[in-house]
Formats: structure tokens, sequence, C-alpha cells
């Protein structure tokens, strides 16, 4: 199966293509599918450079937010200067800026990636439009949960500082912090699972609830529950890539003929 003649390379395993638009689809012509498909294709190669910034920076970024938020819980504590609660206070709005700038750019990626494949999908015919829906339909569950991923991957990488950076500063209470965090990620975990599970796997009798119970007997038990609460999210993280990239593969397997005969709908022209 060929993902690069649907992707181009533009997709990311943490970002869920938004499908709401399926539904809308369904009762479009196949020539409007057509429209709006190389309408979306070319909206997604104009903005293509931004949206693979976006991709290769948004971890990076979301670290670097992190990191500031933490120094914004010193700043409560007094355990800051003045002049570096002037500087975090200052980077915390720029990190702030670049995080708002990546999340607008990942949902109109989500949105125009979303729209492209549901038409692509509908233009590739009746013969696969019952495999087609069964998958954009699990696309739509993952899409539903990227809210509450990006917040839970924010929460872990905040614990992760905490753990590393916490005890330099004997001041700050750490330890009630980190059992904030750990709460809502675990909560957060819980909600992703629950909604992962009710999906099934392309090509695979495995289903997600077992993939999900393999994934965690292969990892260490731990006492420590902050490092148990980011192990467990860590995995159901890795869940949501490896059903988000089935997905892509199938939908690429399905649609790679129709990409063929109508070369306008590639994102990367020949």
């Amino acid at each position: 199966m060929d993902l690069d003649s649907l992707t181009s390379g533009l997709y990311c395993l943490t970002i869920a293509w938004n499908g709401q638009k399926r539904h809308i689809v369904e009762q479009m012509t196949e020539s409007e599918c057509v429209a709006i498909a190389r309408r979306s294709t070319y909206n997604l190669r104009a903005r293509s450079p931004e949206i693979r910034r976006c991709i290769d920076n948004k971890s990076n970024t979301r670290r670097k937010y992190a990191n500031l938020l933490f120094n914004q819980e010193l700043v409560k504590f007094d355990i800051l200067s003045e002049s570096e609660v002037t500087m975090h206070n200052r980077m915390a709005r720029v990190a702030e800026a670049q995080l708002k700038h990546q999340k607008e750019i990942a949902e109109y990626f989500r949105n125009e990636a979303g729209y492209r494949i549901c038409c692509i999908a509908k233009i590739a015919g009746d013969n696969s439009l019952d495999a087609c829906n069964d998958l954009l339909h699990d696309m739509e569950v993952l899409s539903t949960q990227q809210d509450m991923l990006n917040q839970a991957s924010l929460l872990d990488d905040l614990l992760s500082v905490l753990v590393k950076k916490a005890t330099k500063y004997p001041e700050y209470n750490a330890k009630d912090q980190s059992k904030k965090y750990e709460s809502v990620l675990v909560d957060f975990t819980a909600c992703i699972r629950f909604a992962l599970e009710s999906c099934n796997r392309p090509n695979s009798d495995t289903s997600v609830a077992d993939y999900l119970n393999s994934l965690h007997a292969e990892q260490p038990t731990l006492n420590d529950t902050v490092h148990s609460a980011m192990l467990s999210f860590a995995m159901t993280r890795t869940c949501f890539e490896t059903l988000n990239l089935e997905i892509l593969q199938q939908l690429a397997d399905i649609t790679n003929t129709t990409l063929m005969e109508y070369p306008e709908l590639l994102l990367q022209t020949a």
C-alpha cells in the first residue's frame, strides 16, 4: 500500500484528520466531490510548507511551553528573581502565541485533509464505500480525541519537567502539584483509551483493547504513580498513532486507483 500516493508525506500520526463532513459528502454527486477534492488538494499544496513546519516543530514548541509553565509555577512561589520573572513572562507570551499559531495551522490541515479524503473515498465508488465508511468512522473517533490528546501530551511534558527540575527548588511544593497533573492525565488517558477501544484495527484480528493490553504487558510494573501515569499515557498515545497509521494506509490502498485517474488530486504532482 502506497501511503505516499495519498499524502506525499503530509501527515502526522498524532494528528487525526477531521472527517465530520463525510455525511455531507455522502449526499454529493461525483462531480461535486471532484470539485471539492481539487480545492482541498490545492489548499493543502499551497500551505504545505507551513503545515510541514508545524508538524516538525509542534513537539518542541509544546515542550518549551511546558518548561515555561513550570517557571510560572516557580513565580507563584516567589522563587525566581524579579528579572527572571520578567524574562519568563515574556518568553511565556511568545510560546503561547507559537502554540496558538500551530494549533490554528493543525486545525486547518485536519479539516482540509479530512474533507479531501471523504470526497476521494466517495469518488472511489460503491465497491469500496462500505470499507471506506468504516475507516472514516474510526478516523472520526480519533479526531474527536484530538484536543484531549493535545492536552494530555502537554501534561505529560509538564510532569516530565517536574520530575527533572523540581528537586532543584526545595521551596516548591512539587509533590502536590505533580499529583494534580497526574490525576488529570490519568482521566484523560482513560477517556482516550475508551474511545480508541471502540475502533477496529484494519487487517488485524487483534482488538484495540487486546493490543493496548499487550503494550502494557511489555512494560515493567512501576510503584511510582506519576511515572505509571506517564507510561500508561505513552502506551495509549502509541495506540492512537498505530490506529491512525493503519487507517491512512488502508485509505491509501483503497483510493490509489482513483488518485491515478485524477492526478490533479495528488498532493505532489509528478
